[in-house]
């Protein structure tokens, strides 16, 4: 989960050809794809320009820490206006059942999605929640409601599972999370966001959305599906009339969604996914398995490929693979990432995380950006094995730090002491009748590294060493010096620098400091350079998840010993 997903203002700014001898050149450099159709982002690039649209809908308070919230979307066709409800639910954890929660658990499914880029433009109507559950309310101009809006791809995505007939429950976190920048906000993003995986794995199942879907949709899933005849696949390489449908699969994997950093635990932890792409639809598992064949011939339709037979064709990106490697993109590393991240029992449960935190931020998913800087962490904390705990472990990690204890469990165990204390004064203690037994003092429960534990009001820089330092103490390495992993700190929108002029403040530079190693000395230089082929080489200290290439340890045998200036 994400608060934004803006697209990277990194496209040509004009449309001028450079001169080179008789030949004019059009630079023409990939990017990812929307998964709507040309008309679509065009449409999307002017709405630009429109005035922001101001929500009348507020969000109300609910204890976040004990439920969730989840979005009704009520019957009805797909051109009338979407008319939705957001009501609390528990979720069926034991952990947060303890907890006493008021609200009844809901079923659901859960929607992962790009967020889009833009602002939102499409208008949702949102009823007040009147603890109508178990049946349909019929909605009437009278009953109270407000507007919200959200962007074109979370708009088709509501206009396309919305059925004409029954109400649907499904949780999507551009809604269902209060998004705003209120202290109120900020404290319930930042609860939720921890429960990010215990949202998805609760979820009846999990939908891909990769968009409204365009021209090439229908051909691009019925390829996928046709590969997964071994038969047809042998033949492939041999047949001249797959060259175009060979393209349709690498254009697929450069949708949107699979640059999200969000959509690595959201896939990992359901308990079952489809991939939606406008009205074509296919099973994660098949899914995953075409891409996997895909790739194992992938080497040799490039070589048929790339012997096109004219210059308009190899400047297309569309049309021609250039220095693209798709084994780098985010579609390939997921399809191998989630079934590598832990080991699952017979019937699908997580028994053990097999990576570390490090390896997951700093080398294995450096595919997948996040418009948030921060979550480039936070994203893959439920998915690492050095950040969940087990309560049953004889000696936990010198790292853990247990809980330190409340006001209120101090102060009950002193009215305690006092009670005991005065029983024994009158002696109450010595009638047979009486027998009081001494209270256990609660044992704290272990938790995890307060370094790393999600805090949106920390600062980036505070973010960034934190993280490095745990790594370093976890690793007993300074490898993670040499890793370039860390995002730019994001920049403000013409809308964020508009409020900040109108409120008199004054824009200040954000200062990391010169030992933080930027995601722009990557070997593809960031998430968005793998459409373009390497920029730099590889880290002096190898991949983590492939330690047998290791080429240089930044501490050597001796055991690293830093201070962080904080």
């Amino acid at each position: 989960m994400s608060t934004s997903d803006r697209e990277n203002d990194s496209h040509s700014r004009n449309g001028t050809a450079k001169s080179i001898g008789p030949f004019q050149i059009q630079k023409r450099a990939q990017t990812f794809d929307t998964g709507a159709a040309p008309g679509k982002i065009l449409w999307g690039i002017a709405e630009k320009k429109v005035r922001k649209k101001i929500n009348t809908y507020r969000y109300q308070n609910f204890a976040h820490d004990k439920d969730i919230r989840i979005l009704r979307i009520f019957p009805g066709k797909k051109s009338s206006r979407l008319e939705c409800v957001l009501f609390t639910s528990a979720l069926p954890s034991a952990e947060h059942l303890s907890l006493r929660s008021e609200s009844a658990i809901h079923s659901y499914w859960a929607l992962s999605y790009w967020w889009g880029e833009g602002e939102a433009t499409n208008p949702i109507t949102i009823y007040d929640d009147i603890e109508e559950r178990e049946r349909l309310q019929k909605m009437t101009p009278f009953n109270p409601s407000k507007i919200f809006y959200v962007r074109d791809n979370l708009a088709a995505a509501l206009r396309q599972f919305r059925d004409e007939t029954e109400a649907i429950n499904v949780w999507v976190d551009a809604l269902c999370i209060n998004q705003g920048e209120e202290p109120d906000a900020v404290r319930e993003k930042t609860v939720q966001v921890k429960r990010m995986a215990e949202i998805y794995s609760a979820a009846d199942s999990v939908c891909v959305w990769l968009g409204a879907g365009k021209d090439g949709t229908k051909a691009t899933f019925q390829f996928l599906k046709d590969i997964l005849n071994l038969e047809y696949l042998d033949r492939l390489q041999n047949s001249p009339e797959t060259s175009e449908k060979w393209m349709l699969v690498v254009n697929l994997m450069k949708n949107r969604w699979f640059s999200r950093r969000w959509v690595i635990q959201e896939l990992a932890f359901a308990k079952s996914a489809t991939v939606r792409w406008g009205s074509e639809e296919m099973t994660w598992p098949n899914f995953a398995d075409s891409i996997a064949l895909f790739m194992t011939k992938h080497e040799q339709m490039k070589e048929t490929r790339s012997r096109a037979k004219s210059f308009s064709k190899i400047s297309d990106p569309n049309v021609h693979v250039g220095a693209l490697d798709p084994r780098a993109l985010g579609a390939n590393t997921l399809v191998h990432a989630t079934s590598s991240l832990f080991r699952r029992s017979d019937d699908g449960k997580i028994q053990q995380r097999l990576v570390s935190l490090e390896v997951l931020v700093s080398s294995l998913f450096l595919a997948f950006e996040a418009s948030e800087p921060k979550d480039i962490i936070y994203a893959v904390l439920s998915l690492a094995k050095d950040t969940t705990i087990r309560h049953e472990l004889a000696d936990p990690p010198s790292w853990v730090i247990p809980p330190t204890p409340t006001l209120s469990m101090q102060i009950q165990d002193w009215i305690l002491w006092l009670c005991i204390v005065l029983l024994k004064l009158f002696n109450w203690s010595q009638n047979e009748s009486l027998r009081i037994a001494p209270a256990k003092k609660p044992q704290p429960s272990l938790g995890i590294d307060k370094r790393i534990l999600p805090d949106y009001d920390k600062s980036l820089a505070d973010v960034y060493s934190d993280f490095m330092e745990y790594c370093i103490e976890s690793s007993k390495s300074l490898d993670i010096l040499c890793r370039h992993w860390a995002p730019r700190p994001k920049k403000m929108t013409p809308l964020e620098k508009l409020r900040m002029e109108k409120s008199e403040w004054k824009e200040e530079a954000v200062k990391m400091p010169s030992w933080i190693p930027f995601i722009d000395g990557h070997a593809y230089g960031g998430p968005g350079g793998v459409l373009n082929g390497r920029k730099n080489g590889d880290s002096f200290v190898g991949n983590l998840e492939r330690q047998n290439q290791q080429h240089y340890c930044a501490s050597g045998g001796l055991s690293p010993y830093v201070k962080f200036g904080k």
